[in-house]
């Protein structure tokens, strides 16, 4: 899941950054960074 944290990462590096790891937060990241990769 590296590369899908990246594109969030570039998209909003602050929130990715800021937020705690949460599982929902990851699941919210990976479909977020799928959907921008489309």
């Amino acid at each position: 899941m590296a590369h899908e944290a990246v594109g969030v990462d570039r998209g909003r590096p602050s929130s990715v950054r800021t937020m705690p790891a949460t599982p929902t937060l990851l699941y919210a990241h990976w479909k977020t960074a799928t959907y921008w990769w489309r």
